[in-house]
């Protein structure tokens, strides 16, 4: 990571107006990066089109030629009556001119909209960090970090470009010594890609998740100049800001010094720009990254009816199914996402009690939270929409003796709840229970991964069913099993989750 500080002083001087940007890429240092997979290219319009037809959120302003062009005429047509009633008036008349982006961000809901046809290859722009959290999200994704953005471009060395030191005008990748001061269709450098990774440097800005903060043994550079006879220190700070976020890459507005990989660009996370977009990344572990964005953005913790609850997102289990589309790019591993669903469950780190008997006396008075699902698809048994619920499991025995001035549990009154059984809790994000269903035994254990596995309806031998005994109904089963941590060394508790769907709801093209 970064660059050795003598490598960047020469920078400084010529352009002391970026000196603390060059300032922040200092020291070099090294980083350990988890596996990863990257998205082949920068996210396209075409692609970025995909989501906001899907979700109905804003589309970046220049979509929207036809509807300013009708807004700048109305907007110019009011001025010109205003100015004639003031000239009418004896007064002056201030001529305001046309905020194309202000019009855009208050008129976009009823407002036409489309990407031209020669830009759908091209980078989306004009995207705040917000906005391009949301499409990450919304395909089952996450933005990549600086770090993951230099072991993709970089590997273990430390070369300036993705593709070595060489540098030829034109040759590698798009910046200010191109020929035009545009972005170009992704995938357009050939020889400027690593391991199937186009762009890596140049084409636009690219937002990552990480604040833009120091590298270890940071130090403010003293760099000593000297002027006929008089020697002068000039003393350089990054203005480290962990609010801000890092961009890297550079863009087509760069020159050879702004897309070198070990540069990085503190960004405020509201800013947009023609040379701002981002691509897309993932953890090799499935569901992890949708644990992560489920716990930081909508499980809130202090409506979880319980004290000291804590997830273990590495853990999380999931089946997953992307659908997509072809695009027009020529590029391997390209596709336009149209649609992310997911049937995830992510378990508590741990459960403060060391066996089986102490686990079902601390579920009586309270249901023990030990998860949470997130469910695109609805369950059928018991029946309740998809969305995220914390999930808590309670131990079958009597309930406990309320004080005569202490409100009943609203727990107790939730349809499917049965004191005689173990029972399973489902709560919305707010803490409010919705409904309880039956739990298979759980067991002590020795500590193993957890599984997910989809179970097909199997219609079962009739004759041994009657009207008084009438057979299950056609249901498939989510079957979630998983073991907790308890009090004792690489013990836990097993439990066995299945999910009932009507059938085909989750099938074969579910990873």
């Amino acid at each position: 990571m970064g660059s050795d500080p003598k490598d960047v002083e020469a920078l400084i001087l010529a352009n002391q107006g970026r000196g603390n940007v060059y300032a922040g890429e200092t020291p070099k240092t090294q980083a350990e990066v988890q596996d990863f997979y990257l998205g082949a290219t920068e996210i396209t319009n075409e692609q970025y089109a995909a989501f906001i037809s899907a979700t109905g959120t804003k589309p970046p302003y220049l979509w929207g030629e036809e509807s300013l062009d009708e807004g700048r005429a109305a907007f110019l047509e009011a001025e010109h009556e205003k100015k004639k009633a003031a000239r009418a008036n004896g007064e002056h008349h201030q001529n305001k001119t046309f905020d194309a982006e202000a019009w855009w961000e208050k008129n976009w809901q009823g407002a036409k909209w489309e990407v031209p046809e020669n830009r759908k290859a091209h980078p989306v722009v004009f995207v705040t960090y917000t906005d391009v959290l949301s499409y990450a999200a919304w395909a089952g994704l996450r933005l990549m970090t600086e770090f993951e953005f230099s072991c993709a471009a970089r590997g273990s060395s430390d070369r300036l470009y993705p593709w070595g030191e060489e540098w030829m005008d034109g040759k590698y990748c798009q910046s200010r010594h191109g020929d035009r001061d545009d972005s170009l269709p992704v995938a357009s450098f050939e020889e400027g890609a690593v391991n199937g990774i186009y762009d890596l440097a140049g084409n636009v800005w690219e937002w990552t998740s990480s604040p833009y903060t120091p590298f270890k043994k940071y130090r403010p550079l003293k760099i000593k100049t000297k002027s006929g006879k008089r020697r002068n220190e000039l003393r350089v700070e990054a203005g480290f800001d962990p609010n801000l976020r890092v961009l890297v890459s550079g863009s087509f507005k760069q020159t050879r010094d702004g897309v070198r990989i070990p540069t990085r660009m503190p960004t405020s996370r509201d800013q947009s720009a023609e040379a701002l977009g981002f691509r897309v990344a993932s953890s090799k572990s499935p569901g992890l990254d949708l644990a992560s964005e489920l716990t930081e953005n909508t499980i809130d913790f202090r409506a979880i009816p319980q004290d000291d609850v804590n997830f273990i997102e590495q853990a999380a289990l999931v089946k997953q199914r992307w659908t997509t589309a072809a695009g027009s790019v020529n590029a391997a591993g390209y596709r336009v996402i149209t649609g992310h669903e997911k049937m995830l469950f992510c378990p508590v780190t741990k459960i403060e009690v060391s066996n089986k008997k102490s686990l079902e006396d601390l579920s009586i008075n309270a249901p023990v939270i030990i998860g949470f699902l997130s469910l695109s698809k609805p369950m059928a048994d018991p029946l309740l929409d998809g969305g995220t619920y914390l999930l808590g499991w309670r131990a079958a025995g009597k309930l406990p003796k309320l004080e005569t001035d202490e409100p009943i549990p609203a727990w107790t009154l939730v349809d499917g709840f049965q004191p005689e059984v173990d029972v399973y809790f489902l709560y919305s994000v707010d803490g409010t229970p919705q409904v309880a269903f039956p739990s298979p035994p759980v067991a002590d254990q020795r500590m193993k991964p957890g599984t997910v596995n989809l179970e097909p309806y199997v219609e079962p031998d009739l004759s041994q069913f009657d009207e008084e005994n009438p057979p299950p109904p056609p249901l498939d089963t989510l079957r979630y099993t998983f073991t907790i941590p308890s009090k004792k060394r690489s013990k836990g508790f097993w439990f066995d989750l299945p999910i009932k769907l009507e059938p085909g709801t989750v099938d074969t093209s579910w990873k």
